[in-house]
């Protein structure tokens, strides 16, 4: 039984044990001290519920737990997933009432400008011996729980770390297979000196995914070890983090190349709505990574940046990768003019044959023909080119045709307007291209939508 209600809102004063009506149509609350039959119909329904979701309210959240007998608690015995919002000052009570041994799912989102609760991490990995979902929103675990955690059973963890070595008393979870943090450390910290990682360090992690305010935060966390299974990794990035050539040579350092088979990169717009600090993303950014030839997907996607490959660029580094399935360069445009072209595409086409997914931005301007020797074998598996900022010559035809002889089954997507319509995508920054040239681009990216399609259904 799933319920969205707390539970001393169903106790139901003249009902006894048998056939407890439907909880939706009875709200009796509890006040003070309930009677022993109260009591026993209200622990009838607890023991039913598996799955339980709190109210936002604090006001109607939780009776002191004193209104039930200590044996009696927790107030759901059976119960295997609970999600509960924010009480700052219940979360006490919260817990002792519904932190159940059965529960495998545990939802907290503890207030950040409330009072430091060390000890919950610590009471839930006690209490709970089953638990494999475990996200502690706003809240970073104390770090005195370490000999528990060698005998934990989550599998997904979600929380934040404010200190070093807590990051290294997390590797020891040994059935940790996905693990997501905010990584915000506490500079009030002395520095662990020698911090050796665990012999086995995250032994079972496959998906690492951070949010890191600062890169040198980042630096310092893949600093402890490696982790030998991590096959996915993904960095979001905060507005003051200077994303450097370093950082794709950190996360090939964290992993194992050869096992490595999911990069992303990724930033919000900036909170303020001011300028943010966009990166320009050169060949060397890239160039770490061409260790990782297991690689499926590489993500690079930011609200503003600059790309300054070339042609000759993607075609030293896309061979690297023939297993990729997903290359996004961007998904909004960029700032500058794009110095890749169609060569590109073709180069994308003959070095990664699975791929499916494809997003960046060119210089169809002038387009050459391409390249016949060896042959290029089509792409049918992209049907959505996202090409976004990309300029345009006049020759649309010429660009038609050779977008249909690479992608068969492609139809591009831009973000420029034209007249009587609005951009398919959005440009989230100024780009140095007049609205008149904007327009123009517009209306020519159309023209060869209309000519694909007509290739499409002759």
């Amino acid at each position: 039984m799933d319920s969205d209600r707390p539970l001393w809102n169903v106790l139901l004063s003249h009902q006894n044990l048998h056939g407890i009506p439907n909880p939706m149509n009875h709200t009796v609350s509890i006040l003070g001290s309930p009677s022993t039959r109260q009591r026993d119909t209200l622990l009838a329904y607890g023991r039913r519920i598996v799955s339980l979701r709190l109210p936002s309210e604090s006001s109607v959240i939780c009776p002191h737990p004193q209104v039930l007998l200590d044996q009696s608690l927790p107030l759901t015995p059976n119960l295997a997933s609970l999600r509960a919002p924010c009480y700052p000052r219940l979360i006490h009570h919260v817990l002792r009432l519904y932190l159940s041994p059965s529960l495998r799912t545990l939802y907290l989102d503890l207030y950040p400008s409330g009072p430091r609760h060390d000890h919950i991490f610590r009471r839930i990995l006690n209490v709970c011996p089953l638990l494999e979902h475990l996200t502690l929103l706003n809240y970073s675990p104390g770090v005195g729980a370490s000999p528990r955690l060698a005998r934990t059973t989550i599998r997904q963890l979600r929380c934040d770390v404010s200190r070093l070595l807590l990051f290294r008393q997390l590797g020891a979870m040994p059935k940790l297979q996905q693990l997501t943090v905010v990584v915000d450390l506490d500079r009030s910290e002395p520095p662990v000196l020698n911090a050796q990682p665990h012999a086995s360090y995250f032994p079972s992690l496959q998906t690492l995914s951070l949010h890191v305010y600062f890169h040198e935060h980042l630096f310092e966390l893949f600093g402890i070890g490696t982790i030998i299974n991590l096959r996915e990794i993904s960095i979001s990035i905060g507005d003051h983090f200077e994303f450097t050539p370093q950082v794709p040579q950190a996360v090939v350092l964290v992993s194992q190349p050869s096992v490595l088979a999911q990069v992303a990169f990724f930033a919000q717009a900036s909170h303020d709505g001011g300028p943010s600090n966009y990166p320009r993303i050169t060949l060397s950014h890239l160039q770490p990574l061409i260790v990782c030839h297991s690689l499926t997907e590489l993500v690079v996607r930011f609200p503003d940046v600059e790309f300054t490959l070339r042609d000759a660029d993607m075609y030293s580094l896309l061979p690297q990768w023939p297993l990729l399935r997903v290359i996004v360069f961007g998904t909004l445009g960029w700032r500058n003019p794009s110095r890749l072209t169609m060569r590109t595409l073709a180069t994308v086409v003959r070095c990664c044959s699975h791929l499916h997914t494809l997003s960046m931005v060119i210089d169809a301007s002038d387009p050459e023909p391409l390249p016949a020797d060896p042959p290029i074998l089509p792409n049918f598996h992209v049907t959505t080119l996202w090409l976004t900022t990309s300029y345009i010559g006049p020759c649309t035809q010429a660009v038609a045709t050779a977008l249909f002889s690479l992608f068969p089954r492609g139809i591009p997507v831009v973000s420029w307007p034209f007249p009587g319509h609005v951009a398919h995508l959005p440009i989230p920054f100024p780009v140095p291209v007049p609205s008149h040239a904007q327009i123009m681009y517009g209306h020519r990216w159309s023209q060869v939508r209309r000519l694909l399609t007509a290739l499409h259904h002759p």
